[in-house]
C-alpha cells in the first residue's frame, strides 16, 4: 500500500516537473544564436553590396570573401576589444530586425510562387477545367501552407487534439483567429506542459534561423548575378569569373537546401505540437486521477 502511495507520488513529481518556471539556459543560447550568425551573415552581405557599389570600375572584384577581409583588417586597425564587440551587436541587431519578418517573407513567396504556377498551368492547358486546375491548385498548396492542414486534416493525430481542444474549452479551434488548432495547442502547452512548450519554441526558433537564413543565401544569389553581369559588361574586372560563378552556383544551392529544410522543419514542428500537446493532456489527467486515488 505505502510502496503504491510512493509510486504514485512520484508520477506526481514528474508530471509537476515539466512547470519550469524559468527558461532553460540551453534554449536561450539557441535564441541567441538563432540571431546572432543570421544578423553575421546579412552583415557580409550588406558589406559585400556596399562593395559591389564602390569598386564598379575599379581593380577588385567584390565577394563576400573580400568583405569578411575588409572586416577584419578594420578590426584589426581599431586594435581594441570594443571592435569584436561591435561587431557582434551590429549582427544581433540585425538579425533581430530581421527574425520577425523573415517567415512572413518567405511566406509571401510562397504565395506568389503559387499563383504563377497556377497562371502557367491555366495557359499550357487551354482545354481544361479551370475550376478543377483551381481546386487542385489550392489543394496542393494547402498542403504547402503553414500549418499544413491539407496533411495533418485526415491525420489521427489531428482529429485527436482537435477533438481534446474542444473538450477544453468548449467549441471547435478551427473557429478561432489565426492558425487555429496549431495556435491553440501551442497556448495549451504553455499552460499544461511548459517543459513541452519549450521544445515547441526551441523548434520555432531553428525554423525563424533558417527562414533568415534562407532569404540571406537567396540575396547572396542576386549579388553574385550582379557582379558576374558587371564583369560580363566590363564594369568590373573579367578575371576571376569562375570564382563569381562558384559563388553564384554555391548561394543558389545554399538557397535550395534551405528552403527545402524549413519546409521539413516547419512540417516537423507541427506535428511535434499536435504529439506533445495530447502527451501533456494524458499526462495531467493521469496526475489527476493519482491524486484522486491517493
Amino acid at each position: 500500500m505505502v510502496l503504491g502511495q510512493a509510486a504514485r507520488v512520484t508520477k506526481k513529481v514528474e508530471v509537476t516537473a515539466m512547470e519550469t518556471k524559468f527558461r532553460p539556459i540551453p534554449i536561450t543560447i539557441l535564441d541567441i544564436m538563432a540571431i546572432l550568425l543570421p544578423g553575421f551573415a546579412w552583415l557580409i552581405l550588406i558589406v559585400t553590396a556596399f562593395e559591389i557599389t564602390r569598386t564598379l570600375h575599379g581593380t577588385e572584384v567584390p565577394s563576400p570573401i573580400l568583405a569578411w577581409e575588409r572586416i577584419v583588417l578594420a578590426m584589426k586597425k581599431a586594435n581594441t576589444w570594443f571592435a569584436p564587440l561591435t561587431l557582434v551587436m551590429i549582427s544581433l541587431l540585425i538579425g533581430y530586425l530581421l527574425k520577425p519578418g523573415a517567415i512572413f517573407i518567405t511566406e509571401g513567396m510562397d504565395r506568389h510562387w503559387h499563383k504563377i504556377r497556377f497562371w502557367i498551368k491555366r495557359i499550357s492547358a487551354k482545354e481544361a477545367d479551370e475550376a478543377k486546375l483551381k481546386k487542385d491548385a489550392d489543394e496542393s498548396f494547402d498542403k504547402l501552407k503553414f500549418p499544413f492542414n491539407g496533411i495533418y486534416k485526415q491525420d489521427k493525430l489531428y482529429i485527436n487534439v482537435r477533438e481534446m481542444l474542444t473538450a477544453k474549452v468548449g467549441c471547435s479551434p478551427e473557429e478561432f483567429y489565426s492558425n487555429q488548432i496549431f495556435a491553440v495547442a501551442k497556448r495549451y502547452l504553455r499552460l499544461a506542459a511548459p517543459t513541452l512548450w519549450e521544445e515547441s519554441e526551441r523548434r520555432e526558433a531553428e525554423v525563424r534561423m533558417t527562414a533568415v537564413m534562407f532569404l540571406a543565401f537567396l540575396c547572396s544569389t542576386l549579388l553574385g548575378l550582379f557582379t558576374l553581369s558587371f564583369q560580363l559588361a566590363n564594369y568590373l574586372p573579367n578575371r576571376e569569373k569562375r570564382m563569381t560563378l562558384g559563388w553564384l552556383m554555391l548561394s543558389l544551392l545554399l538557397s535550395w537546401l534551405t528552403k527545402e529544410s524549413l519546409y521539413r522543419l516547419r512540417k516537423r514542428e507541427v506535428g511535434y505540437t499536435y504529439l506533445n500537446a495530447l502527451i501533456a493532456h494524458h499526462c495531467r489527467d493521469e496526475a489527476r486521477q493519482d491524486e484522486t486515488d491517493i
